[in-house]
């Protein structure tokens, strides 16, 4: 027999960590969250205390720190949830759908190496309305490039052996990709490596760390409605 797929969403609200510690909540199911903390201190099996809302109920549960990815997040499963808090997130998953998706989307071509990261901003983007092409490494770039022309970029800045520079350089050199808006991410850029994506027409470079999925999706949109 196929195993139940639990409910989940992209749920963006603040929670409260241990009383004082703020971090940004999605990505949602019955049995835990993600939560995006780029200060975060946290380490795997950690135990916590977070408190967040879900419609107009306040959520108070412990949880166990998993699948920590420094400079980003972390993963929460909830421990010893009250059943009737249980069930108050249950019916509040079960209730709640994705918003609809315009027929005539926009394309985003994703390259983030991080598989969790990536993961986030595709569904948040997707949430948004977006299709979204995904790339791992420079070569899947490349070979997405060729095939399909996105109507915009997101890049890390390193992503195996082609930094984005080389990347946009490519772009420029050929003439259905010369205006594709391209987003940059990195956790520390260099002075030089700003000056030459901006010579290169770069519209944004966005600090990794602070970049969660709700600032991403709201520059993309900003730019291709700009």
């Amino acid at each position: 027999m196929a195993k139940r797929k639990l409910p989940r969403m992209l749920l963006y609200t603040d929670v409260i960590i241990n009383g004082s510690i703020r971090g940004l909540a999605f990505d949602i199911s019955e049995k835990g969250m993600y939560i995006h903390n780029s200060g975060s201190k946290f380490k795997e099996k950690d135990i916590i205390d977070v408190t967040f809302d879900v419609g107009s109920k306040v959520i108070i549960t412990k949880a166990v720190v998993q699948h920590v990815q420094q400079g980003f997040g972390f993963g929460i499963s909830f421990k010893d949830m009250l059943p009737q808090i249980r069930n108050v997130l249950k019916e509040f998953l079960s209730s709640s759908e994705l918003g609809s998706i315009d027929k005539d989307r926009k394309t985003v071509l994703l390259l983030v190496t991080d598989a969790q990261p990536r993961s986030f901003y595709k569904m948040s983007l997707m949430q948004e309305g977006f299709a979204v092409l995904e790339a791992k490494n420079d070569q899947e770039m490349l070979a997405h490039l060729q095939l399909k022309r996105p109507d915009i970029v997101v890049m890390d800045m390193y992503s195996g052996g082609l930094s984005a520079v080389k990347i946009l350089q490519f772009m420029r050199t050929r003439k259905n990709l010369q205006d594709v808006p391209v987003i940059v991410l990195s956790a520390a850029f260099l002075p030089e490596e700003v000056k030459q994506l901006v010579a290169l027409g770069v519209s944004n470079c966005l600090n990794k760390t602070t970049t969660n999925p709700i600032v991403l999706c709201k520059k993309v949109k900003d730019i291709l409605t700009s």
